[in-house]
Order: structure tokens, then sequence, then C-alpha cells
């Protein structure tokens, strides 16, 4: 798994509930310890930043499945037709501000 394959399934909709993306950030983690090794800063890192996980997004994501899920659409209308939406930001983050 990698960030450029989870920006496009965010895109697409595939993510219907929070703990479906959760899983994909956990293995991009995992794979990063199969790779470094266990003692890798970097996996820390991503777990604390996790842990600080925006209460709005929560709130967002969880009105998304109140509200029926994302639109879905065939694997044949996918990426043809309709252009996909893109993704709302709920606030701006740098490191610093993290």
């Amino acid at each position: 798994m990698d960030m450029v394959t989870m920006l496009q399934r965010v895109d697409n909709g595939w993510y219907i509930t929070r703990s479906t993306f959760l899983q994909d950030i956990d293995l991009i983690v995992s794979n990063a310890k199969v790779y470094n090794g266990e003692d890798y800063n970097g996996a820390r890192i991503v777990h604390g930043m996790i842990s600080q996980m925006d209460p709005a997004l929560v709130a967002y994501c969880d009105k998304i499945v109140a509200q029926g899920g994302p639109v879905h659409l065939s694997n044949e209308l996918r990426g043809s037709t309709f252009p996909a939406t893109p993704v709302v930001q709920l606030g701006t983050a740098t490191r610093l501000s993290a």
C-alpha cells in the first residue's frame, strides 16, 4: 500500500468507513516496519499523528456514512465520463502545527 493508491481510493469513494481507511494506514506502517526494522522512528511518528486525528474529520466521516455513504459508480463508468469529486479539506495542518 502507498499514499498514491490511498488518495486514488479516496477520490473514487472506495473508503466507506474510516476503519478501512485506517487499515490501509496501518498497512503502510507495518510495511515500513518490515522494510526498515522494528526500531524505525517513522512508524512511531505515523501512529502519533493518527492518535491526533481531527475530531471534525471523524464526525464528517460519520456523517457521510449516516447519509448512505459515497455514490458508487460501476467499474465501467469510473474515471471515464464522471470526474472524481475533489476531497474537501476540513482544515489546514502544517508540520509545525501538527
